[in-house]
């Protein structure tokens, strides 16, 4: 984190100070309950739901189902989603 960005007064090489975890976490997008919105398009989203772990994946809306990007298979329980993050930029 760079002088201007800084936030706290903890010294520069720390990265775990409770003020620096609120500021990322603050910066994260929100996940989106299947319940209020489902995802505009086809494209990539992380699932969340009866799984043990997160999901990414697309919602179609040709058959209403969630599925799965790493093997293809529909996954059923899903009851979040949230936007992946942008790529790194270098």
């Amino acid at each position: 984190m760079t002088e201007k960005h800084r936030v706290c007064t903890c010294p520069p090489d720390t990265r775990l100070c409770p003020e620096h975890i609120a500021v990322w976490r603050d910066s994260q997008p929100a996940w989106i309950s299947v319940a209020d919105r489902l995802p505009d398009h086809d494209g990539m989203v992380l699932m969340w739901g009866t799984h043990t772990i997160p999901h990414i994946g697309f919602y179609s809306e040709v058959t209403g189902k969630w599925f799965d990007s790493e093997d293809g298979d529909w996954l059923a329980g899903v009851t979040h989603w949230r936007n992946l993050p942008e790529p790194p930029n270098d």
